[in-house]
């Protein structure tokens, strides 16, 4: 079939127009999905472009806030740190190039003299310290930055001293608890016990027990001591003296939960009981053999007590014996009055109070120093001497009367000034002509009196003090 004659056929018109369309329609559905696609780019491009610019500035939100939030500074506020701040400031002379001389620069306000006798005075009177102490309680701010840093130092003082008291408190405690362990194994302490039994009160086990724990050497109501001239000679003697604290008896007990309504009473009667042993100490160069004791006092069991100091060990023990000798006095062999008299007129209650006494006495000797009392720091006293110039300062602004001050200053000068007036007057060596040049300068002379002009600055001056301005002649 000819081309003609193809093209003539109404269906191939229709194939054509068909071909045509299905084209149309297959370019329209693509450039329609490319669209879409370029689209969608668009999009997730333009998403990441937001999260990238949201993930920037966060980190420049974070760098900023890390580079403007400061690490906490570490700062020594002890009131020894407060001190060395004060002084290191208040030394330092900022007109001094450092890298010329930099040890005056750092030191060059140094005082020569910083143990003033007149900044001392005050630091050792009662009524200053009291005046001080009153206005540094004070919760209000000062203008005064002298004053502020010297407050400061006062509280922070104020504040260890009462850790230092709470822990002082806390050791005595837990010492005085032992020691009521130790006396216990002794024998029972009438004062500590409400309803204490006198047939329980054994005076030799009580004696014995000192002796076997070695607590101590004088047992009150005698004691062993080393002979001066040979150590091998044990001489057994009157005993030294009986002292208490009631303050520390008392802690004992309250440390321990213990009423101490029958303290006192007590007292007096062991306090009776040392004063007839004191009285019957008239001791003298001679001594008797260690046998004739037992004869004069049969109460209290000798042997029983060097046993137990000799530690139960019979070689020790003889050799003892064989080397004791005991002091001739009164108290051991007198005739009236003597020791073995004292134990059978004295009730159960007085000689075991008065053993316990003597255990308590010894024990306490071993405390050391700050357990026996509290050493709190006078906080007044102690910002006094660190910071002297302010103590003057504050006296001077608000305790001292300024017009009274201000005249007997006035006084001062006008009294000097007629005592030159007097000497120039009686000189035999200055001419008449110069005298009274002199004298009219004198009469003339202006004076100024006034406080000093405050200055807060640390690193100046900051004592008020009055000065008196003289025109020279």
């Amino acid at each position: 079939m000819s081309i003609k004659n193809t093209l003539s056929n109404p269906l191939t018109g229709l194939a054509i127009v068909i071909s045509f369309s299905l084209i149309a329609i297959f370019v329209a559905a693509y450039l329609t999905d490319l669209k879409k696609k370029q689209a969608k780019t668009e999009v997730a491009t333009a998403i990441s472009t937001i999260k990238v610019s949201i993930e920037t500035v966060e980190k420049l939100k974070e760098s900023e806030e890390s580079g403007n939030k400061k690490k906490p500074r570490k700062i020594c506020d002890s009131p020894e740190c407060i001190t060395l701040s004060y002084q290191l400031l208040n030394w330092k002379d900022p007109n001094i190039d450092p890298c010329e001389d930099f040890h005056k620069f750092v030191c060059g306000k140094y005082p020569k003299d910083s143990e003033s006798k007149s900044l001392k005075s005050i630091e050792n009177d009662e009524q200053t310290v009291q005046k001080i102490s009153d206005f540094l309680n004070k919760s209000d701010a000062k203008d005064s930055k002298s004053e502020n840093i010297m407050q400061r130092y006062y509280k922070k003082c104020q504040e260890d001293s009462e850790k230092n008291l709470e822990t002082f408190k806390e050791t005595q405690k837990l010492w005085y608890q032992e020691l009521y362990a130790d006396i216990q194994k002794i024998g029972t302490w009438p004062s500590a016990e409400k309803n204490w039994d006198e047939s329980t009160f054994d005076l030799n086990e009580m004696l014995s027990k000192m002796a076997e724990l070695n607590l101590i050497q004088d047992f009150g109501l005698f004691k062993f001591e080393i002979d001066s001239k040979s150590n091998k000679i044990l001489n057994l003697v009157a005993p030294g003296s009986l002292r208490w604290n009631k303050k520390i008896l008392e802690g004992i007990l309250n440390s321990n939960e213990i009423s101490s309504e029958s303290l006192n009473q007590d007292l007096k009667d062991v306090e009776a009981i040392f004063k007839k042993i004191q009285n019957l100490k008239n001791e003298n160069s001679n001594f008797e053999k260690f046998e004739s004791l037992t004869s004069h006092i049969p109460s209290i069991d000798f042997n029983r007590i060097i046993k137990n100091l000799a530690h139960q060990d019979e070689k020790i023990e003889e050799k003892m014996k064989g080397n004791i000798r005991v002091g001739s006095s009164e108290l051991f062999f007198g005739k009236d009055e003597n020791l073995e008299k004292i134990l059978e007129t004295t009730p159960n209650r007085t000689l075991a109070n008065f053993l316990i006494l003597k255990i308590i006495q010894e024990a306490v000797k071993e405390i050391p120093s700050d357990f026996r009392s509290s050493k709190t720091m006078d906080c007044g006293k102690s910002a006094i001497h660190y910071f002297p110039q302010t103590a003057v300062k504050i006296l001077s602004k608000n305790y001292d009367d300024k017009n009274e001050n201000l005249k007997i200053v006035s006084e001062i000068f006008d009294d000097v000034r007629e005592s030159y007036v007097e000497i120039i007057k009686n000189s035999t060596k200055i001419p008449e002509e110069s005298k009274n040049e002199i004298l009219d300068e004198l009469k003339n002379m202006e004076k100024k009196i006034a406080f000093s002009r405050e200055d807060d600055d640390l690193d100046k001056e900051l004592t008020k003090v009055f000065f008196i301005e003289i025109r020279k002649f």
